[in-house]
């Protein structure tokens, strides 16, 4: 534990989150972190999805691809809700995670039994390809088995990484897919290609280059990330 500034920070807490960052930005294109990934856009579907029922509209599927690939096929609602939740929902899912990870171990179990259920049954309303559905089956049942026999240290450790590939898919996804393409990227008015990402397809009704919203999205996600990770350390510091 240290003094900043006049609050006790537990550092454990942030020599954590160092390492889980390098380790996931070292790695990432690593073939045994696929299924983490897969799982956070899965998350990032699902806010899509949620974003149109808050708005009035639905989400009739969703659908992976084993190249980290996603689609939510929505009906109605707010699509400029829905496009901006992909991201910003994967950036709060990841502060939500990496609070659980330091709840009580009553509360880590209840959460983790809780999304091998809520999987189960996206699997079953939303899914129709093969692909996802072997997925999500196939997640469902080692979080059940987390959920159940896994140990405190465990179901931690699996929280904690989860939140963070969560928080950082958002700008590592933007960095290489949108920031990448250029300040004209989706709108077409303007000469910039015009393609499948959320921050593209936002360009294409506002106007508003998705270079700016890649920015944006970005800047959220970093911030709430630190957010979280001082909040915490702050928190068990006291």
């Amino acid at each position: 534990m240290q003094s900043i500034r006049g609050q006790n920070w537990d550092m454990s807490i942030v020599g954590l989150s160092v390492v889980t960052v390098a380790v996931a930005l070292f790695f990432w294109n690593a073939p045994l972190l696929l299924p983490i990934k897969l799982f956070v856009v899965l998350l990032h579907e699902i806010s899509h999805g949620l974003a149109a029922y808050l708005t009035g509209g639905s989400m009739e599927r969703l659908s992976l691809t084993y190249d980290e690939g996603g689609l939510a096929h929505l009906r109605g609602g707010s699509r400029f809700l829905s496009l901006s939740a992909g991201y910003l929902g994967s950036a709060l899912w990841g502060a939500a995670l990496l609070r659980l990870a330091w709840a009580g171990p009553g509360v880590r179990r209840f959460a983790i039994r809780g999304m091998a259920v809520a999987l189960g049954i996206i699997g079953l309303l939303y899914v129709r390809d093969l692909f996802t559905l072997a997925y999500v089956a196939f997640t469902a049942l080692v979080l059940y088995g987390l959920g159940w026999q896994g140990g405190p240290r465990l179901q931690m450790a699996a929280l904690w990484v989860i939140g963070t590939f969560s928080c950082l898919y958002a700008v590592i996804d933007i960095g290489t897919d949108i920031l990448m393409a250029g300040p004209l990227a989706g709108i077409p008015l303007l000469g910039g290609p015009v393609r499948m990402t959320d921050a593209e397809l936002l360009a294409t009704i506002t106007l508003v280059p998705a270079f700016i919203w890649g920015l944006i999205w970005s800047a959220i996600a970093i911030a709430v990330y630190f957010a979280s990770v001082m909040v915490l350390a702050t928190r068990r510091g006291r």
